[in-house]
């Protein structure tokens, strides 16, 4: 079968398209069909060798996507030969991926569902990881900054944090991008490339924000520290700047007297029934046409290099993905 596989750790060059073995399953495994796979932010740090743990290259890239159930170990149970799940697992930019029923990997599961495959292809990684991330908020939290308002994580958590009469400041890399994300629902959108985030929201909301989903690093989470209100809250769950935080130890020294709090998030340590439960919450949401998943653009497996390309540009909105 056909796969996408980093070939060495580094640029999007180093992907290829590579004939490999088709997976066989286990007695607790699902052999599934894939029709698309998501692209990730993830997925290019892993390409990049930046997370700890990898396998040694060639290995096939990608965690989530959707497809058609084709066979079933001997010992699963709850499928059907032919239906269509939305999955989260490893080597997703594949013809074929094997999901584990009985992973000790929370976040490695199939979920049946009832919507189109491009659709179900994006809702079992970024799209979970928004409704999880809503659910880390208290109730009191009124005033919220979104970092990457315009990305597939942030696209959704914008909209799910407006379902529930949030206010949201969303920022986005480029000015093309504020039309865009205030259709979403943002109430301001800002551009941290061209505007002074700081001194702006410190003079529009004096009182502080009552919490942050910081998606970027970097020299912005001692930024988010000093911007947040008393008892606020910041959640960190990307690194699309890098993974470290300069000057983290002064800016929470500084902010001591605020009681704020800081989480960092990683939405695979989550249970399996939680993330199973997130799946089925945002199909709900979606057939209800609450909520959508703003598709940026579908390439075939062979553009796998320009996808990459595209979505580390900084020039996309919505979801990127895999059609095999």
């Amino acid at each position: 079968m056909r796969a996408l596989q980093v070939t060495e750790f580094g640029c999007p060059e180093m992907l290829a398209v590579n004939q490999v073995d088709k997976p066989q399953i286990s007695d607790t495994q699902l052999l599934i069909k894939v029709a698309y796979s998501g692209i990730n932010l993830a997925d290019t740090y892993i390409r990049k060798g930046a997370f700890p743990g990898l396998p040694t290259p060639p290995f096939t890239l990608g965690m989530e996507g959707s497809g058609i159930v084709e066979e079933m170990g001997a010992k699963v149970s709850g499928y059907e030969k032919g239906q269509l799940v939305a999955f989260s697992a490893s080597q997703s930019y594949a013809e074929y991926v094997a999901v584990d029923t009985s992973s000790s990997l929370d976040w490695e599961i199939a979920v049946p569902v009832s919507l189109s495959p491009l659709i179900a292809s994006s809702v079992s990684m970024s799209a979970r990881t928004a409704i999880l991330l809503t659910q880390r908020l208290s109730n009191a939290a009124r005033k919220v900054l979104v970092h990457a308002g315009a990305g597939s994580v942030g696209s959704v958590l914008i909209q799910l944090l407006k379902a529930k009469n949030h206010e949201v400041i969303a920022l986005v890399g480029s000015d093309e991008k504020k039309e865009y994300v205030h259709s979403l629902g943002a109430d301001r959108v800002l551009n941290y490339k061209q505007e002074d985030v700081q001194k702006i929201i410190k003079s529009e909301y004096p009182d502080g924000l009552d919490a942050i989903f910081n998606a970027t690093g970097g020299s912005s989470i001692a930024r988010d520290i000093d911007l947040l209100a008393i008892h606020g809250h910041l959640i960190w769950y990307g690194f699309a700047e890098n993974n470290q935080a300069p000057d983290v130890e002064t800016a929470l020294k500084i902010a001591f007297m605020k009681s704020i709090k800081l989480e960092l998030f990683n939405g695979g340590t989550r249970s399996k029934q939680d993330n199973i439960s997130a799946i089925k919450s945002i199909e709900s949401l979606l057939l209800e046409r609450k909520i959508e998943i703003p598709a940026h653009k579908i390439y075939t497996l062979e553009e796998g290099v320009n996808a990459h390309r595209d979505l580390e540009s900084g020039n996309t909105v919505g979801k990127l993905t895999l059609q095999l």
